[in-house]
């Protein structure tokens, strides 16, 4: 009586997937994870289908930044070598936080580097007042000290997207300057002066 073929098994041997099969497939995989977040950054319109990234996209779109950064990856793509290689895993490590509300903590795209922030043709640290000029903000001091751009400008390029700001309020200088906020005179200048210590 012959005995029964095992589980997984074909005429003795056992049954596995060729070599070519597993390779085909993990090229898709890769291609899958480094390919869709270059399309997403190189297509910002795309971020407009999704309920969470519509808004970033809308802010962007009425954003100066534009001008500039045609893509998200100008701003979400640390320079160099580096930056390209790890942007896919920055990408999807972004998308887990989101959804995890952060809880995971995962590194994310979601701000851009200062080095990003300095790149040629863009911003600068020697700025000693606000675009307007009617605030002293020395961008170098507040370099020095490790602050970094997007402490004070968490809404760059998404002005009004989830809370965010471009310009920072005087709340948010406080929460550093809560000494000198009885000096009016210690950031404002000429016509921004206020009439009263306190009000912005």
């Amino acid at each position: 009586m012959d005995e029964p073929t095992p589980a997984g098994q074909v005429d003795g041997q056992k049954r596995s997937l060729p070599k070519r099969t597993l390779l085909i497939v993990l090229a898709v995989v890769v291609a899958i994870v480094a390919v869709i977040p270059l399309v997403v950054a190189f297509t910002p319109r795309i971020n407009a289908l999704w309920p969470y990234g519509r808004p970033y996209y809308e802010s962007w779109a009425r954003d100066r930044h534009r001008a500039t950064a045609s893509t998200c990856l100008h701003c979400h793509l640390e320079p160099g070598l580096r930056g390209i290689v790890t942007y896919p895993m920055t990408f999807w490590g972004g998308l887990l936080s989101d959804a995890s509300g952060d809880a995971l903590g995962l590194p994310s795209t979601a701000f851009p580097s200062d080095r990003a922030c300095m790149r040629s043709g863009c911003h600068t640290t020697n700025r000693l007042t606000s675009p307007s000029g009617d605030l002293r903000v020395d961008h170098g001091a507040h370099a020095e000290e490790g602050i970094r751009c997007i402490t004070c400008h968490p809404g760059a390029g998404h002005d009004g997207a989830d809370g965010r700001y471009m310009r920072p309020p005087m709340e948010a200088c406080a929460e550093c300057h809560q000494d000198e906020m009885g000096d009016c005179r210690y950031c404002h200048v000429g016509r921004s002066l206020p009439t009263e210590p306190g009000t912005p």
